[in-house]
């Protein structure tokens, strides 16, 4: 999303000089670090890799190239789906089906991850599913915002099923939610520190909005700052994406 035509040497110089210590991968979306995935995961730890599929929505075998299947397999590197809603028994069960297909397909150790991304499932219901399915979470603070999620409540689901979290500036312009620089919603951005004190798995930032060297610099000063004043329950102002100060 941040760097989508570049190539893998362009894509390890570039974060290099933002001084990024990880990246993480979108795959199947035609970007140009794709052929030459080994020269970054052998240069730069990859956080996970990501593709467009749905866990629970009857996923294909075959999600990335088999190359690149088999080299995050070996590496290690978490594969990252989205998810359907996990509402009711059927969909438990298209939930399990996905996990055992792909699975049986590429192998034990395969890794996978579910984002947080909309306003459904809620937290509740994947802290059950990702347990019972030895599933993780990248947790995108988007997918937080939509669910109103509470502090005490994300911190403990991201401390329990988080291999990463996936931070992004944004607000609410027109019914819908665009990329912005951190530093253009402040609250928002107090709240992330806040979820990621203490925290040991990797960050990353995604952004549309040709930020991410300023970004980087406000997510690690706002990760050393105390956040202590920031209230339980998401305050409108981070709801809503609207900067508050």
């Amino acid at each position: 999303m941040s760097l989508p035509h570049a190539s893998a040497p362009e894509l390890l110089r570039r974060t290099a000089a933002v001084g990024a210590e990880c990246v993480d991968l979108r795959a199947g979306r035609g970007q140009c670090w794709e052929p030459e995935f080994d020269l970054i995961a052998q240069a730069m730890p990859v956080t996970f890799v990501a593709v467009s599929d749905y866990l629970g929505g009857g996923v294909r075998e075959a999600l990335a190239a088999p190359e690149l299947m088999h080299s995050i397999i070996r590496r290690g590197i978490p594969l990252r789906l989205f998810v359907e809603p996990l509402g009711d028994a059927a969909a438990l069960c298209r939930f399990a089906d996905d996990v055992a297909r792909l699975r049986g397909a590429w192998g034990p150790d395969l890794r996978l991850a579910v984002e947080t991304h909309a306003a459904a499932p809620t937290l509740e219901q994947l802290d059950a599913a990702l347990s019972e399915h030895r599933v993780g979470a990248v947790v995108d603070t988007l997918g937080l915002v939509r669910l109103g999620a509470r502090l005490d409540e994300a911190r403990a689901f991201l401390l329990r099923h988080g291999l990463a979290v996936q931070v992004k500036g944004i607000e609410l312009h027109d019914g819908d939610y665009r990329h912005v620089a951190l530093d253009a919603s402040p609250l928002l951005t107090r709240w992330t520190g806040a979820l990621l004190a203490g925290a040991t798995i990797p960050v990353t930032v995604e952004t549309k909005a040709g930020t991410v060297a300023e970004d980087i610099r406000t997510l690690r000063r706002v990760i050393a700052e105390r956040q202590d004043s920031l209230p339980k329950h998401v305050p409108h102002e981070v709801s809503s994406c609207v900067p508050a100060f």
